[in-house]
């Protein structure tokens, strides 16, 4: 394997990482962001 192949093969796995992580945080976000939609529905009902 050349150097230019295995540089090639690094920077995909890094950007699939890259990816991976940035999927990750957006769904931990999105389920975040549906646990607080429930707590200020229910402080609505409260109120």
């Amino acid at each position: 394997m050349s150097a230019m192949t295995y540089g090639m093969l690094s920077e995909r796995g890094s950007e699939n990482y890259l990816d991976t992580y940035r999927k990750e945080h957006i769904r931990l976000h999105t389920e975040q962001n549906e646990k607080i939609g429930e707590l200020v529905d229910l402080l609505k009902e409260e109120l």
